[in-house]
């Protein structure tokens, strides 16, 4: 009981480094107790490895149980309580799975202490996040623990993505695990802690400098945005009152902007919860002011195809695809020169929006672009390439802004290769495993 719950505390400590709490440094040791306990002899690695990912997963998700309580849908409360709470365990035993996976692959192979072992651990991690994040439920990656304050190791995101991030930080909780938990031999302690300095110090040095290289901004290339925080509770969204409130409120923001000379305006994710089709044929106030001012205008509406509704916007991403570097990644190498963001983010606590602002922090970063991001109640974002922001909209208020972002051509060799560095990883961890079977 007591290796269970020193793991849950390392996963408690690793759920602190993310939004809001944003605690980034824990998340270079909080793995170290983990690397130590599944590495003894102790057939109770599988209840080890799962506390550290519900420790972990369990309170860096837990912003999902802001759905509750859902009556404004017609959800009766205890029902209400009871979804919020399955989705909540459902998400962190998912996330959970990973680690023990992990935790199983590590166990299986049975490397003797050794930077073998740390590359082998290295390349399992960042390849089940790899598997993990190709499906629906992903979130909770370790990259985004650094997400938005440790802008250093985040420019490292550039060479090969979030897994980049990931492998650092997983190599660094294993190397001094090496040199304080276990290990033969006195002299490899010693090294292996002054390798995991070295490797820590050098990372974020070199984070630094690439940093605080100059991000160009020129004239012919600016585009002059304004977003609209509209603010529509959920309980009132999908109502006549709600709609009523939206066409009021984004119309009079689109004149106040268009007025104001931006180039294009940007609304958040179903800013209108229902058909565009609807929004023509009603001649609404705001589709009348689309005509008389003729700014364009990115809207968060439906679409219908094939007698369906879409919900699609002339963006890169929409809501929940932020967590997907590829599907960014992908867009940037076919050219995309800038991107562009919508959410809602009204169902949820407040540490949703801030871990949402988080993730497209680390899109920026990737691909090296600005990034104009608008929500329906917080957090809106102006994010330059380096992962700064320049303008953060203040949460569950009105608010309208003008700024300017600027059109990019670079490739960063993520975006050119992808995530090459796990494919080498695995190569490596690979042959490396074969030896220690071998032996």
């Amino acid at each position: 009981m007591k290796k269970i719950a020193l793991a849950f505390i390392g996963g408690i400590l690793m759920g602190l480094t993310t939004a809001p709490v944003s605690a980034w440094f824990l998340a270079w040791v909080a793995l170290v107790p983990l690397w130590i306990l599944i590495t003894r002899k102790d057939e109770s690695y599988l209840l080890i490895s799962l506390a550290w990912g519900l420790g972990y997963h369990g309170l860096a998700l837990f912003w999902i149980t802001g759905i509750h309580p859902m009556t404004w849908m017609g959800v009766p409360w205890l029902v209400s309580l009871a979804i919020a709470l399955f989705c909540w365990l459902f998400i962190t035993l998912w996330g959970a799975a990973l680690v023990v996976a992990w935790c199983a692959v590590m166990r299986f192979l049975s490397l003797s202490s050794g930077l073998g072992r740390i590359l082998v651990g290295v390349a399992v991690w960042c390849g089940l996040e790899a598997v993990w994040s190709s499906g629906p439920l992903w979130w909770s990656g370790l990259s985004y623990t650094q997400s938005p304050h440790n802008l250093a190791i985040l420019q490292w995101s550039q060479v090969s993505g979030p897994s980049t991030i990931t492998a650092a930080i997983v190599a660094v909780n294993g190397l001094i695990a090496e040199a304080v938990g276990y290990g033969t031999f006195r002299f490899w302690k010693t090294k292996s802690f002054i390798i995991a300095l070295g490797f820590l110090v050098s990372c974020h040095g070199i984070g630094f400098w690439l940093f605080n290289r100059p991000v160009d901004t020129f004239a012919e290339n600016a585009i002059k945005v304004g977003i609209i925080q509209g603010n529509i509770p959920n309980e009132i969204k999908l109502y006549p009152a709600g709609w009523r409130k939206a066409i009021e409120g984004y119309t009079a923001g689109y004149e106040t902007l268009a007025a104001d000379g931006v180039d294009i305006i940007l609304t958040p994710e179903t800013a209108f919860p229902f058909s565009w089709q609807y929004l023509v044929a009603s001649s609404a106030t705001f589709y009348r002011a689309i005509l008389e001012w003729g700014v364009p205008v990115w809207v968060g509406a439906l679409g219908e195809e094939g007698g369906n509704y879409t919900n699609r916007q002339a963006i890169v991403g929409i809501c929940y695809e932020s967590a997907f570097a590829e599907h960014f990644r992908r867009q940037t190498a076919a050219g995309g020169e800038f991107i562009i963001t919508a959410a809602n983010n009204a169902h949820y606590s407040n540490s949703m929006p801030a871990q949402h602002h988080a993730q497209d922090v680390m899109r920026a970063i990737e691909s090296d672009r600005w990034a104009a991001r608008a929500t329906n109640t917080g957090y809106s974002a102006i994010i330059d390439p380096r992962g700064r922001t320049l303008w953060i909209s203040q949460i569950n208020t009105y608010q309208l802004h003008k700024d300017t972002i600027y059109k990019r051509q670079t490739q960063t060799l993520y975006v050119r290769w992808g995530d090459w560095l796990t494919k080498v990883l695995l190569v490596l961890g690979t042959i490396e495993g074969i030896k220690a079977k071998v032996k």
